[in-house]
């Protein structure tokens, strides 16, 4: 202490000391960044309680109360919000408003160097799909309906992917687009998914699109103008069929192409696969296509040895031994478990993460399941392509397909493609051209994965004292962790952890170099712009198309 007061007795230290003091006191942390750290980690109350009691215990009292937490947590939800024991869910106009306050707020920094512009249009891609597996509650519903069930979900979804201004700017550009803190839920009703629950879904939501009003936002005494701009891509391969009215699950939902088409047209320019335009605005589902054509070609290799589409009584157990020792060898080679059901019953052991780590050594795969090795290889090209976040040259890749359907024709003429592997060969350049953004940006990644997460919010952080308060905390904690500006807070943590593999060359080759809107100066909310980030972490906003494109430059 003594030593302190001398030094302070100097003028030209005592300011600097004074601040080496004060910058060793510990900061309050805000209502936001706490409620940020809570759903991150995936806190209870009683938790968070907890750690403040602790941390408040050791003299480090910097936790906000649960109270203001709350409060927080009403920023996230928008107005409109219903909610009965079965179904809860918010208006399209009243979440979309929501959300764009939210992302205009966080960009404030934007529009203070923007402030010609007046007009912005908010790009949003929204779906529905339903999932099976939920926890069945030992617990009545009080309306009368007996067959009311809470084992299947049907859950309708927005996420919202670029603010532009009428200059063309990109305000605000969401860089993680498939990731599920961006997935803002619209309605959830334990219903199982038919054909009728999906089409009046459909004609539900096309209703309130087309009543969509203008959004006003107040800043700085300046009226903004926001417009959106809504696309239907957050689907699978079974709603895709449904809501273009394709009969069959075996005929292509785009040119209705059928099996036996498929299997005898050898001709990629054919005009039997002349497309229906208006059907290339539901995108490429890129999560499903690595699944189906996973299955695809585990069926061609099945089949392999007899060389028949269609099999015989007589030859069922050749193809069932086969089977089998495919399976044995992809779980010996490359530990994986395909074609096996799961013991809830909510689908096979064919998943997202099974098809990529399946395609990621072409060689071994191919080798196993004695397939050419360059239809595999060039599948997984295609898959990486339309799964990524950059826009795709059509043409380069129409010719890619072009090569790959010559290969698998001259191979495996005799099993008629999928109807999967039909539409990203023959009609994928097609709809990216149709495309907005990029087709990668479009996916279901994120809708798919919140399944899981409401099966284990519903398990882990909602009351089970009544079957009302349980579907009310499961759809606000689904609109809190989506909120956009909050779930901006720790973006650059959950990048960094994230895993990312460096495209391969073939990939490079296939992206535009010039990508055609240009980025205005974006900030996040840790007061810091995009330019000023490490130099080693990969930004799609500080794409420079003079860069010689090589395997460092891009991750997937």
């Amino acid at each position: 202490m003594a030593f302190v007061l001398r030094k302070t007795m100097h003028s030209e230290n005592a300011s600097e000391i004074r601040k080496k003091i004060e910058g060793n006191l510990p900061t309050s942390i805000e209502p936001s960044e706490a409620l940020a750290f809570l759903i991150e980690n995936g806190l209870t109350k009683e938790q968070y309680g907890n750690i403040k009691l602790i941390c408040k215990q050791h003299g480090c009292d910097i936790f906000p109360s649960y109270l203001e937490v709350v409060k927080a947590k009403l920023k996230c939800r928008p107005n409109g919000i219903s909610i009965c024991e079965k179904k809860a869910e918010v208006p399209l106009q009243s979440l979309l408003n929501h959300t764009a306050d939210r992302i205009l707020k966080l960009q404030e920094d934007v529009l203070e160097v923007v402030p010609n512009a007046t007009h912005y249009k908010l790009i949003v891609s929204y779906g529905f799909d339903g999932s099976t597996g939920q926890s069945s509650y030992k617990q009545y519903f009080q309306s009368d309906e007996f067959n009311t069930m809470d084992h299947s979900l049907f859950v309708s979804t927005i996420i919202p992917l670029r603010l532009t201004d009428e200059h063309n700017r990109i305000i605000w550009l969401n860089r993680t687009p498939q990731s599920i803190r961006f997935c803002r839920p619209l309605k959830i009703e334990f219903v199982k998914e038919t054909t009728a629950v999906i089409l009046n879904e459909k004609k539900y939501w096309e209703e309130q699109i087309r009543g969509l009003s203008e959004h006003k936002y107040i800043y700085n005494n300046n009226t903004i103008y926001i417009q959106y701009d809504m696309h239907l891509t957050l689907i699978d391969g079974k709603v895709l069929n449904i809501v273009t009215g394709t009969n069959s699950c075996q005929s292509c939902p785009l040119c209705g192409a059928k099996p036996k088409q498929l299997l005898e047209i050898a001709d990629f320019n054919s005009a039997c696969f002349k497309v229906t335009e208006k059907n290339l605005k539901y995108g490429l589902s890129p999560l499903h296509a690595w699944i189906r054509f996973l299955e695809f070609v585990l069926r061609i290799s099945y089949k392999n040895d007899l060389k028949k589409w269609r099999i015989k009584e007589a030859d069922k157990n050749q193809v069932a031994a086969r089977k089998q020792q495919i399976q044995e060898k992809l779980w010996l080679e490359m530990g994986l478990i395909v074609d096996k059901p799961k013991q809830n019953g909510s689908g096979s052991s064919n998943d997202g993460n099974t098809a990529r780590r399946a395609f990621s050594d072409p060689r071994k795969f191919s080798d196993i399941l004695n397939l050419n090795y360059e239809v595999i290889r060039n599948f997984h090209i295609i898959l990486i392509a339309i799964s990524s976040e950059h826009y795709i040259n059509s043409d380069k890749f129409r010719a890619f397909c072009v090569r790959t359907f010559e290969i698998y024709m001259n191979n495996y003429s005799w099993y008629p493609m999928s109807p999967t592997v039909h539409k990203v060969l023959i009609h994928g350049y097609q709809i990216m051209d149709s495309c907005i953004v990029p087709v990668g940006v479009l996916g279901e990644n994120a809708s798919e994965a919140r399944n899981k997460i409401y099966k284990n919010d519903r398990r882990s952080h909602a009351r089970k004292s009544s079957r009302l308060n349980n579907i009310t905390d499961v759809f606000h904690r689904a609109l809190d962790s989506s909120d956009p500006l909050l779930s901006s807070l720790c973006l650059k943590k959950r990048q960094k952890l994230h895993k990312k593999l460096k495209f391969p060359s073939e990939v490079i080759d296939l992206f535009a170099l010039i990508e055609p809107p240009q980025i205005a100066h974006q900030f996040t909310n840790e007061t810091e712009s995009l330019e000023a980030e490490d130099e080693d972490e990969d930004d799609a906003n500080n794409f420079d198309p003079n860069i010689e494109l090589d395997e460092e430059n891009y991750d997937y």
